[in-house]
């Protein structure tokens, strides 16, 4: 019973840290008039100092795992993608509403299912084909539609230059679901990545506790430097703090900034317990969930803006994902009886092949 209570302890953590992050980012976006996703991914991946501190205590209380040496190279490759989702899922947040933001990042499920297939070498059942199917659609659905600034007529008045300001609006919106595109493909890598380098050693809480460290770390490096490239700081900062700016207020500023932090602390604690607990698809199922909380969440906090450009398709892919949620969850559950009847069926076919090898033995 407390194994499972500490699994939806953590599942809840990570729905309400997560969802959090992208209310935070669109309160920055619809209050303040800014879109600031480098200082977002900054804040994001500010938590490093605490994580390093909650593993120095584990490593001074816990055994630690059966490996060889520290593995930095996979340790790197992990900062460095990690880095990469946080600044594409800003950009993401920043250029899209929040309801299609979410719909757009749920194609993780689809991603991680190709990749768990091809790195981990897993069997997807049907109902694992399926909700890939079933989130593939609602995706299309939503974003291909031409009533909106999107997809589905981007490319025509791109060309159009009668339509300077539709064809911004629609480069900022391809953008958007660009960026949200290619960090939920990095971010299921990383799930993947993760359950493939913890290996034997994927319950260990010294393990556990060094992906959140090393995946902030990397990234915490690397992203002041692009300021000098995208010049963010000089463009938009100074929204921030502007004694005109509505709903200016020094205190909340500094308050979703820090915010941002913790929210991630939790999530990344959270998510990297999962993952050791059940496993990256198991993960993408929850993840999922999220998205869907943050996508209400988001059109109830922000109606007077998201109402604009929300369709009704919209709400009909988001019911379609919670579909796929329940079919991936099932078809996870369906997996690890298949496995655990194979084990089974491999240990008695074992058992029963013994004496037989024996009593040959004997004859000859």
């Amino acid at each position: 019973l407390f194994p499972t209570m500490l699994l939806l302890v953590y599942v809840v953590g990570y729905v309400l840290a997560a969802a959090s992050e992208i209310w935070a980012i669109k309160e920055i976006n619809y209050n303040f008039y800014a879109q600031v996703p480098t200082l977002s991914a900054m804040m994001l991946n500010s938590y490093w100092p605490i994580q390093a501190l909650i593993y120095w205590r584990v490593r001074q209380t816990q055994e630690p795992p059966e490996r060889d040496g520290f593995p930095w190279y996979a340790y790197t490759v992990l900062g460095f993608s990690a880095g990469s989702v946080s600044t594409l899922r800003s950009i993401g947040i920043n250029e899209l509403d929040g309801v299609i933001y979410v719909i757009c990042s749920n194609t993780e499920v689809i991603f991680s299912a190709v990749l768990s297939v091809l790195v981990l070498k897993k069997r997807l059942n049907v109902y694992q084909i399926s909700a890939v199917l079933l989130v593939l659609g609602a995706v299309i659905f939503a974003v291909w539609d031409p009533s909106r600034p999107g997809l589905g007529s981007a490319f025509d008045k791109a060309r159009d230059s009668e339509h300077g300001q539709a064809s911004h609006a629609q480069t900022m919106f391809i953008a958007g679901v660009t960026s949200t595109l290619a960090s939920r493909l990095l971010s299921a890598l990383n799930s993947i990545l993760a359950e493939w380098f913890l290996g034997k050693n994927k319950k260990s809480t010294w393990c556990v506790q060094e992906l959140p460290l090393v995946t902030a770390i990397v990234p915490s490096v690397l992203l002041p430097w692009s300021l000098i490239i995208t010049k963010e700081n000089t463009a938009e900062w100074g929204k921030l703090t502007r004694s005109d700016a509505p709903g200016h207020a020094w205190g909340l500023i500094y308050f979703i900034l820090l915010a941002l932090s913790m929210a991630k602390l939790v999530d990344r604690q959270c998510k990297m317990n999962i993952i050791a607990e059940k496993s990256a698809v198991f993960f993408e199922g929850v993840d999922a969930m999220m998205k869907s909380v943050a996508g209400l969440g988001a059109y109830v906090f922000f109606y007077n803006i998201e109402k604009v450009d929300t369709k009704w398709n919209d709400f009909i892919a988001m019911g379609v994902i919670v579909l796929a949620l329940g079919l991936t969850t099932y078809g996870e559950q369906v997996e690890k009886r298949r496995e655990k009847y194979e084990q089974k069926f491999t240990l008695e076919e074992g058992q029963l092949r013994s004496p037989l090898l024996e009593g040959g033995g004997e004859d000859n």
